[in-house]
């Protein structure tokens, strides 16, 4: 999956949104992960912070659960 969002001058985390999507409980999920995260290092353009958009995709893993035998 992949989610787009902007980065403002400050390193907040503006606006995310699920771009390509698996299921909507597991689209909640990732923009949850995305918009806890902690502040990122804004791009700088002519030494001074900016503003950019970024996509980070989101690979989920799942294990196999086991049957329990009886």
């Amino acid at each position: 999956m992949f989610i787009k969002f902007i980065v403002d001058t400050v390193g907040s985390i503006i606006n995310p949104k699920v771009l390509r999507g698996i299921n909507p409980r597991l689209d909640s999920v990732a923009l949850n992960i995305v918009t806890s995260m902690p502040k990122w290092i804004p791009a700088t353009q002519n030494g001074k912070p900016v503003t950019s958009e970024f996509m980070l995709p989101i690979k989920f893993s799942f294990e196999k659960k086991e049957k329990k035998k009886k």
